[in-house]
């Protein structure tokens, strides 16, 4: 009963975007008999698997009325830095560890420039963004760095049964996430920032915090994707990451996570993530020069960000309506 209450209530949320992907996958299959297999199934759900886990860090992100602009950064960063202490000699765990230390230093530092200072969170992410790019430059020299460790290669390329082994790391990382936000202080605390920061600063929240600990939950989720996409390539790129932010916001948005923060789900995201995953393997089966995917992808991204305007300026409108009716029940009442 419970289950059918989880899926009854999850389809309600996001039927829409639900029904969009159903017929973009109806679409894929008229067009290319390639589509609908196992093998690019399972190919498209690995494709999706690192946009997936930075575009719920971005979630985060947008939740408290922000954006993070520097995950691209802190996926080449971190990723190179794993890869460099790997081939000095560095146990591979503590290569992790360095890895996801530099993603949640990023984090910290863009919270605090823009919870703290009062930087808006556009011009501090993509201050962050340009200087940890700068670093990934320093690590490596400019030049890839090739590792030879079958742990680390298994980590983007290895598999669990059929399903691999990035898919299973998102689907942790989107069980964990959602958690938080549903169940958890932190969670309602975030939605109580995004939606009103006064009402949530008056109510006790220390919203200092909360933002600070939403890039970091951001900075570290995209280090986790840096490793991984590391260990697809066999080599630390510092160039990798590049334009990954846009297709994270993408899949937010499209996932119903508003840019004016406090509205979001995680669960949205996924179906956001697996919208733009779709369209770009269909598009890739279908023979679709790469830069009419650019202008197509733009197109869904623009029109979600349309829908998402127009939910909050109606929003708004009612909020303004119920304002200038309460003065009038207030004189109806003292006649």
């Amino acid at each position: 009963m419970k289950r059918s209450n989880f899926f009854t209530r999850y389809f309600k949320e996001n039927g829409g975007i639900i029904i969009a992907l159903i017929l973009l996958c109806i679409f894929f299959t008229i067009n290319s008999d390639a589509f609908l297999t196992r093998d690019n199934i399972i190919n498209v759900l690995r494709q999706i698997s690192m946009n997936g886990i930075i575009a719920v860090g971005l979630t985060y992100t947008l939740l408290v009325v922000g954006v993070d602009l520097s995950i691209g950064s802190v996926i080449s960063a971190s990723g190179c830095l794993a890869v460099l202490l790997l081939v000095k000699g560095v146990p591979l765990p503590f290569c992790f560890a360095a890895a996801l230390i530099l993603g949640m230093a990023v984090g910290v530092c863009n919270g605090s420039m823009i919870s703290v200072i009062g930087i808006p969170p556009y011009i501090a992410t993509l201050t962050t963004q340009t200087i940890v790019r700068g670093v990934a430059y320093a690590i490596t020299g400019g030049y890839p760095t090739m590792f030879d460790n079958d742990t680390f290669y298994s980590m983007g390329n290895g598999y669990i049964g059929i399903i691999p082994i990035p898919v299973i790391i998102m689907f942790a990382v989107l069980f964990a996430a959602s958690f938080v936000l549903n169940k958890t202080r932190h969670g309602r605390n975030m939605y109580a920032v995004g939606g009103n920061k006064e009402a949530a600063l008056f109510s006790g929240i220390n919203n200092k915090k909360v933002i600070i600990i939403s890039y970091v939950v951001s900075g570290c989720l995209a280090a986790v994707t840096g490793i991984i996409m590391m260990a697809r390539l066999s080599s630390g790129q510092p160039t990798a990451g590049e334009g990954m932010e846009s297709d994270a916001v993408a899949a937010a948005v499209i996932g119903g996570t508003s840019m004016a923060g406090g509205i979001g789900k995680v669960g949205g995201t996924l179906i956001g993530a697996l919208i733009i995953g779709v369209l770009n393997n269909g598009l890739n089966l279908m023979g679709v020069k790469f830069y009419w995917q650019y202008i197509a992808k733009g197109l869904v991204l623009g029109l979600a960000l349309f829908i998402d305007i127009m939910k909050n300026n109606r929003e708004i409108s009612v909020k303004k309506m119920f304002e200038k009716l309460k003065p009038n029940a207030g004189v109806g009442g003292s006649v």
